[in-house]
């Protein structure tokens, strides 16, 4: 005997860091693809060219912010496609949020790791990259990508 009415569709919703889980690992895999592309740009900046670090980091800070956007569309929330023709609002969207929190907290950080603790300036970004990845997450999943 069933006590489920016929037609009615009971959903249960999974454990949240269950439905989270594979989204972080992808979020963690793309952010690291990018912060190895965003350290190499800084290195040839900074060491190659000789650029000051400050516009070295924004430079490098933005190459990374565009391919990790490639990415999140593509695997991390590829699951909240957008219509056709939608994709630059919503690049607009991740630059305003998440390219400016990044850029600005990039900027801020690695400036006050290396003037104020004496941090080498690749050190210093790879602690600014990680200080601003939990708001990053966030932004982009409740805003950037949301449904």
């Amino acid at each position: 005997m069933s006590l489920r009415p016929e037609g009615l569709r009971i959903t249960v919703r999974r454990d949240l860091t269950n439905s989270l889980r594979p989204r972080l690992i992808a979020f963690a895999t793309v952010a690291a693809g990018g912060l190895v592309l965003q350290l190499a740009t800084l290195a040839v900046l900074t060491m190659a060219v000789d650029w000051p670090y400050v516009p070295a980091t924004a430079v490098a800070v933005e190459v990374a912010v565009l391919h990790n956007f490639w990415w999140h569309e593509r695997w991390t929330w590829s699951d909240r496609s957008l219509p056709a023709g939608r994709g630059a609002q919503r690049l607009r969207r991740y630059h305003v949020t998440t390219a400016m929190t990044s850029i600005g907290g990039n900027l801020l950080l690695t400036a006050a790791f290396v003037e104020l603790a004496n941090v080498p300036v690749v050190a210093a970004n790879i602690a600014a990259v990680g200080a601003m990845a939990a708001a990053n997450f966030l932004v982009a999943d409740r805003w950037v990508f949301a449904q």
